[in-house]
């Protein structure tokens, strides 16, 4: 069987860095709505499950994008599958916060 070599590249720190902090970013509104979701229901007059929805969309979305990054982990590696992911999630909190 044939082994890989691996090269190191100089910014790999900054690749898991970025996604880290856009992963860490993400769960930071999920966490923060979620013990206080009777206080918004009451005080906005709206129904629980908006409110719910909001921390709901990570594990949600997790389930729907686990096969193609698992995919592209074993086509692509780990730095492009980070980079994609990276992305991705800078992309949804943009548009979370562009959108509010």
């Amino acid at each position: 069987m044939e082994t890989k070599q691996y090269k190191e590249v100089p910014y790999r720190y900054v690749v898991i860095a970025t996604y880290l902090f856009a992963s860490l970013v993400n769960q930071v509104p999920s966490n923060t709505f979620s013990a206080m979701t009777s206080k918004v229901e009451n005080e906005f007059h709206i129904p629980s499950i908006l409110v719910t929805l909001n921390f709901l969309f990570f594990p949600i979305s997790h389930c729907i994008f686990a096969m193609p990054v698992n995919w592209s982990l074993t086509k692509r590696g780990i730095r492009f599958s980070f980079i994609i992911a990276a992305v991705t999630m800078i992309a949804g909190v943009w548009l979370r916060t562009t959108l509010s």
